[in-house]
Formats: structure tokens, C-alpha cells, sequence
């Protein structure tokens, strides 16, 4: 059981990594296209994001959530 736990977290960790250094630099026009919410941003406090869905887990599991801020392109990835 713990090892099979141990096996799964070293793969969330795997992704979160990737998915942060695959969006992290990422500071085109297009980083601004999607679906703008109001969520204040962890980094700067601004108070508009975008974000765009992904699913990077197994289809019976949430999706990713990736919201971008729209003032220094900060990223923040929630798994839903």
C-alpha cells in the first residue's frame, strides 16, 4: 500500500513539474486568450486571471486547472 502511494506521489510531482516549466516562461499574446475569472493571483494580488483545463490524470479523476495572471503571467496549477 505505501509503496503504491509513494509511486503515485512521485508521479504527481513528476507532472506538476513538467507542467509548470512547460508554462512557466510563457509570456506571449496568447498567454492572454481563454477564459478570463476574477481569482486573485498568489504572486502580485491582482484580481483577474485566465486559464485554460487540461486533463493529465487518469480519465475518472478531475481535470488541472492552469490560471495564468494577467498582469505578470504568474502561473498557479490546481488539480480539480
Amino acid at each position: 500500500m505505501i509503496r503504491g502511494a509513494k509511486k503515485i506521489l512521485r508521479s504527481e510531482i513528476a507532472l506538476k513539474e513538467a507542467l509548470e516549466s512547460q508554462f512557466e516562461n510563457s509570456t506571449s499574446q496568447s498567454t492572454f486568450d481563454g477564459p478570463s475569472i476574477r481569482k486573485e493571483c498568489a504572486y502580485c494580488g491582482n484580481d483577474r486571471m485566465t486559464y485554460v483545463t487540461v486533463q493529465t490524470r487518469s480519465a475518472d479523476e478531475g481535470q488541472t486547472v492552469i490560471y495564468t495572471c494577467t498582469q505578470f503571467s504568474e502561473k498557479e496549477i490546481e488539480n480539480t
